[in-house]
Parts: structure tokens; sequence; C-alpha cells
């Protein structure tokens, strides 16, 4: 069935909401979740309240359209990088933890304090990073799914055990990050990741 081609009204619509996400985004960044207000956001994207509240009720709308938006940036690294020409040598379990490690940069990106924010909102509203029609949780369980056909995985590992470890590992591992206000590299947390995915693979003979 063929896309039903979007108006110039609903580009509009969407390209605006997009400048707010993306201004909202910078402003949490550079001076802190808590300082930043709408006034400030709808000055900076120059655009009137009224076109802000279109879109968002208030900032805490926009964090969690910044984690759906993190959520395909985890499709869109998926897809365009792990199943291209440069990765076509690794193995399925090799790609997952690859999308693991790269979890990890994705959602912090935007820097400790509104990783923090993060979290503190969705430990509030579980429903946000728990939905399982995230890319997130479809990625990893296609990817698990590869790699039980192929019998990469040691068989007294159960799928849930699998998926459970590697969430508590991405979201422990921002969680401590964040606490420490990034006093370090994320990447330095990469070996307990790669560690597990490591004692997970059964050994081919």
């Amino acid at each position: 069935m063929q896309e039903k081609k979007k108006t110039y009204r609903q580009e509009m619509a969407e390209n605006t909401k997009q400048l707010i996400l993306k201004t909202a985004t910078r402003l949490f960044k550079k001076h802190g979740y808590e300082s930043v207000t709408v006034t400030d956001i709808v000055k900076a994207a120059n655009i009137s309240r009224g076109s802000f509240y279109v879109h968002y009720k208030n900032k805490d709308d926009i964090l969690i359209e910044s984690l759906f938006d993190a959520d395909e940036k985890y499709l869109s690294y998926y897809e365009n990088t792990l199943l291209g020409e440069a990765f076509a040598d690794k193995d399925p379990l090799e790609i997952f933890e690859l999308f693991a490690l790269a979890v990890n940069q994705l959602f912090t990106q935007n820097g400790p304090d509104l990783t923090r924010h993060y979290y503190s909102y969705t430990i509030r509203n579980p429903y946000a990073l728990l939905r399982q029609d995230r890319h997130y949780f479809q990625i990893m369980k296609k990817l698990l799914l590869q790699c039980r056909e192929q019998g990469l995985i040691k068989d007294h590992y159960s799928d849930q055990e699998v998926l459970e470890t590697v969430l508590v590992l991405n979201r422990g591992i921002a969680i401590a990050w964040a606490m420490n206000d990034g006093a370090y590299a994320i990447e330095t947390r990469d070996s307990m990741i790669c560690n597990y995915f490591a004692s997970i693979r059964k050994k081919t003979d």
C-alpha cells in the first residue's frame, strides 16, 4: 500500500515539532533541564507559545519525545550501519553485542543531566521505556532469534534471561554514568557488556 503524501500543512507542522524538539534538547544539554523554561524554548526556536502547545503540553512531553527519538536512532544504526557491508562478516551474536554497545552511546549523547531526567521521568511513568513495540526490544528479539537459529548461545541461558540482562546492563551503565555526572567516558564500561556476551557464547568444536 502506497504511503499517502503529506500535505504542505502537515509537513510544516512536523518541521515545527522537530524544531521544538531539537531546540529544547540543545538548551537542556547546555543549561540543564530544570533551568530551561518553555519561554526559553519558544524564544530560541523563534516560534509562538501557541505553536509550542500545539505539539507539547509541557517540558516532560519533550522528554518522552526524546526517548522515542532515541529509539528511532537505534533503528537507524541497526539498519544503516550494523546491517551494512562493513559488518557483513559478523555473526548475529557479534551484531547483538555491537547494538548493545551503541545503545549506551546513543542514549547518553545528550549529557548526564538529561539522562538523569530521562530515567527520573520513566521511573515515575515506566510505560515509556517498557513498551514492547519499541525498536529497541524488537531489534534485540530479532537478533536473539537469529542467535538461537545458529546455535550461538549456551542452552542454559533462557531468552528472557538474556534480554533482561542486556536491558539491565544498558540501563545500569547509563544511570551510573549519569549519577557520576559523566566523570568518565561511557566507553570505559564497554567491557561489562563485552564480558557478558563472551560468557553466553557457545563454544564450537
